[in-house]
């Protein structure tokens, strides 16, 4: 991966006025335009250190998404109250994030005092983060919170380490994390934690950093909610018998091993009649093309495989297409442009359980402010998964981006 000295970009359309620093990015799955470079992040960081003032705050709208007529505000009120998750990462009891909520009291306290607030990605560029960000963002408005700076680490632990440094540097009164590797970043997200910051990770904490003490929650999707997902829309797929096969990534990362466990529990509990006949592991989603080919020529007979998120669903189905099974049956996780037009077209990827994204942003905003009102919160707050099939794509896509699908999406499913 080739180092890149942190940059800055003044970002426009729906992030107008929010600053954002960014290293290095390699594999980022969705396209982005380059910034523009800088070698003076200290003029940029003079800019954006101004707190957010009380007029901003007033400009906020009376009534936003996950407000209620008394002004409380909460993440979703139709998010479900159960999820699947039976652990956290580090053992943690799994709390929905529904539960969460500011009083009208709580929001008012928070906007008297002017905070500002920073984002620390671990990779940036793609959908999935520029739509957290912006939910984030709007999220924190609604309490008169800026957001001074956003920072990509592309994948690097040298550069997330100088990003957590450097916006530490700008004194912002809550950091929303998510960690390259929860260990190599460990001491510097503790220096975070020791200033006094409110400090909320995503998908995984810094290790060995304990909720409560050293940060006020982790948030991910339920990603074992995700996996027993896809198991319930593949067997409902291939009416509740026959073989399957699975393409899952070979690494030991708490979200890709939880929907992993989420599918094939659920298919040796629930539908005793299925068989997960083939499962190979993948470094890649370009590993999913051998993959399936060798499954299929092992076992002819195989009626579907799971794809651990979008990217590997769109491959198996060109792989089961090339082999002349357009009846192969493919589920997955995360709503993608592909998938959500593979879905509106009625093609081989016949279900995904999604990510709801705006949920898991505005859950992350929300336990930011528990931490300014030293507000007790669970210690892993999981967010329930959308099951998505060609009947609902598009209100699934609104629901998980806040804007409508696109128009070939749109034309697909005759709206």
């Amino acid at each position: 991966m080739i180092k890149q000295k942190l940059t800055s970009i003044i970002m426009t359309a729906v992030l107008l006025g929010l600053v954002c620093f960014t290293g290095c990015s390699s594999e980022n799955k969705g396209s982005s335009t380059p910034p523009a470079s800088t070698d003076t992040p200290q003029a940029v960081q003079d800019t954006a250190a101004a707190p957010a003032s009380t007029s901003d705050s007033a400009a906020a709208p009376a009534a936003a998404d996950g407000q209620t007529a008394d002004g409380t505000i909460r993440v979703d009120d139709n998010l479900p109250a159960d999820v699947a998750a039976k652990e956290g990462p580090n053992g943690e009891t799994p709390e929905s994030a529904s539960l969460l909520q500011l009083t009208p009291e709580e929001a008012a306290k928070i906007k008297e005092g002017n905070y500002t607030a920073a984002i620390c990605w671990h990779q940036g560029g793609d959908t999935y983060i520029t739509k957290h960000t912006q939910f984030i963002t709007e999220m924190l408005e609604e309490v008169g919170i800026k957001v001074i700076a956003v920072t990509d680490a592309g994948l690097s632990t040298e550069q997330q380490l100088s990003d957590i440094e450097t916006v530490m540097a700008m004194k912002p009164d809550i950091i929303i994390g998510e960690p390259v590797d929860a260990v190599a970043t460990r001491q510097a997200w503790q220096k975070v934690s020791e200033a006094g910051i409110s400090l909320v990770f995503m998908d995984a904490s810094g290790d060995g950093m304990k909720a409560g003490t050293d940060y006020v929650s982790c948030v991910s999707s339920d990603n074992y909610g995700n996996g027993v997902i896809t198991a319930d829309l593949m067997a409902q797929a291939i009416g509740e018998e026959g073989d399957v096969g699975m393409c899952y990534r070979n690494v030991n990362l708490y979200p890709v091993e939880q929907r992993k466990l989420g599918f094939m529990d659920t298919m040796e509990s629930k539908y005793p009649n299925i068989k997960v006949a083939e499962a190979t592991p993948c470094e890649t989603a370009a590993d999913c093309e051998d993959a399936t080919n060798a499954m299929l020529l092992k076992n002819p007979n195989l009626k579907g495989s799971f794809g651990w998120y979008d990217e590997p669903c769109i491959v198996i189905a060109a792989a089961a297409r090339s082999n002349g099974r357009n009846d192969f049956v493919v589920t997955g996780c995360d709503l993608g442009e592909d998938v959500a037009l593979a879905l509106a077209q009625n093609d081989i990827v016949t279900g995904i359980a999604a990510q709801r994204i705006k949920a898991q942003a505005r859950a992350l905003g929300i336990l930011g402010c528990y931490g300014l009102l030293e507000k007790q919160a669970p210690e892993f707050v999981a967010v329930p998964g959308l099951a998505v099939t060609h009947d609902n794509v598009a209100d699934a896509w609104r629901e998980c981006y806040g804007e409508e699908p696109s128009a070939e999406i749109l034309k697909a499913i005759g709206q």
